[in-house]
Formats: C-alpha cells, structure tokens, sequence
C-alpha cells in the first residue's frame, strides 16, 4: 500500500511539472503567433506604402507633364498649372473637406477628343462649325489652334456639329488647318474620406452641374507644393515659391511636391512640365 501511495504521490507532481511546463510552451507559440502576426501586417503595411508612393508618383507626374497640353501647338494653354490652398480655393473645389494646411494642384490641358473644322473660321467669329463638336453644356471650354497661335474660348452653344461661343475669337483659322479640343480642369487634392483610415489623394475634373470627386488612393495624409520659377526668361528655375506666391503661372517650369504617406512615410517629387516652343 505504501508503494501504491508513494507512485500515486509522484504521478500527482509529475503531472503538475508536465501542465506548468506545457502553459510556458503554449504561451511562447502565442508570442510567436502574436509577433508573426504583427510582422506580417507590418510587411503589409510597408508593401502598401510603397504601392502608394509609385501610384501617386506616376498619377502626378503624368498630370503635370501633360500640364497646357494643347495638341499641336507651341507653347502651352494659358494658365496650364495653378495652385491653391485653404485660402484662395476656386468655387468648383469649395466644400469638398480638403484637409487644412494642404495644397491643392490643378492642371490644364486638351482632351482627346480632337476634331476638324467643316467651314473656316473669321476672327470675330463667336460661331464655330465642326466634324464633331467637343463642347458640352457640362465641359463648355475649347480651344482652336492651327499650330501657330489659338484661342481658348468658353461655348454656351452646344450641338452636334455648330458651336456658339460667348466670346469672338481672335485670330481666324483656314477648315483645313486647324484643330479643335475639348479644355478639362482636373483638381488633386487631399480630403477626408469618411473612413478609418483617414485621408485619401481625390481627383476633381471642373464642370458646370457635376462636383462629383474620386477617390484615387487611400492613407495619403497631405500634400504641400512649391512652383519652380522662370523669373528672366532663361528656361531655368530662379525661385520656388508656394502657390500664394506665384504671380505668373505661365512661367511654372517645375513642380516640387512632399506628401505626407502612412507609417510616417514622406514622398518628395520633382516634376518638369513638358516644354513646348
């Protein structure tokens, strides 16, 4: 009986160690779950971050090369690039929870939607005869070039193949040589998305009746833009200045932008508008 007892006694203990020592184990495969969990949504967040960075870089730099675009003819639209802040927004960018302190970057340039003139076109004219008419009561602003001067002008006129124009144009344009495009104004811009991540890059494109903004990408926390300079008519950068600065906008040759990422990530670009002589 004693016997009995005695390995009764040393099983008891024996099953104790054994429990106590399987808890430590359990709890080391928790900590090494918990740590690999944790690398692993730190590797994703990073992948995401650095997706981001090459979307926003090429999303951007696209738009501002494309900046005055305006098919064949030298030099660019008037006012190709502009900038705003919280201060100076345009009407068609208010109420559109744009994050405080951040820039806003807008771009023009010719749509694709090119057409060819049906009858010649006289300066003074404020009618316009087109192939197919690029023009809309939603998107109203066109240009007309023949690749040596043009006239950008607004329509308040639209059918299928006449314009009305609410200014006359100013220079005259032979049906055979020259071109006419449709003019959009797109807005990028950081804005409160609703979610909780935060913040997201949104692209606005100008309209009459439509505001509505799209979302690009998510987690971009803000956006600050500084405009390099022509001051002397040299072709180089004398000066970066922000947005509240520039006097001359036709005089942008370069656009340095830092946007603030996720993970405490910063993004800095240098963007040269496209030349065009």
């Amino acid at each position: 009986m004693k016997d009995v007892k005695k390995n009764l006694g040393s099983s008891l203990i024996e099953l104790m160690v054994a429990v106590t020592l399987s808890l430590f184990v359990l709890a080391g495969v928790a900590d090494l779950y918990l740590a690999s969990k944790n690398n692993f949504k730190r590797g994703r967040d990073v992948a995401k971050v650095q997706e981001n960075e090459r979307l926003i870089y090429f999303i951007l730099s696209q738009a501002i090369q494309m900046a005055g675009y305006s098919g064949c003819i030298s030099g660019r639209l008037q006012d190709g690039i502009r900038g705003f802040n919280e201060n100076n927004l345009p009407a068609f960018l208010q109420n559109k929870k744009i994050i405080k302190g951040s820039d806003v970057l807008v771009v023009k340039s010719a749509n694709f939607d090119i057409a060819n003139l049906l009858e010649s076109a006289k300066s003074g004219d404020k009618t316009i005869y087109v192939k197919n008419n690029p023009a809309s009561k939603n998107y109203p602003w066109v240009f007309l070039s023949n690749c040596h001067y043009k006239d950008q002008v607004q329509a308040n006129g639209f059918f299928k193949n006449k314009i009305v124009l609410i200014n006359a144009l100013k220079h005259s344009y032979a049906k055979d040589d020259a071109e006419i495009g449709g003019i959009r104004e797109t807005a990028f811009f950081i804005a409160k998305n609703g979610r909780k991540s935060g913040e997201s890059l949104y692209k606005l494109i100008k309209s009459v009746g439509i505001s509505n903004k799209q979302e690009l990408l998510e987690n971009i926390k803000n956006m600050y833009i500084w405009y390099g300079i022509d001051l002397n008519a040299d072709h180089k950068v004398d000066s970066y200045l922000p947005c509240n600065q520039v006097e001359n906008w036709d005089n942008v040759l370069l656009v340095k932008l830092e946007i603030d990422l996720a993970m405490q990530k910063k993004l800095l670009m240098y963007v040269k508008l496209r030349e065009r002589q």
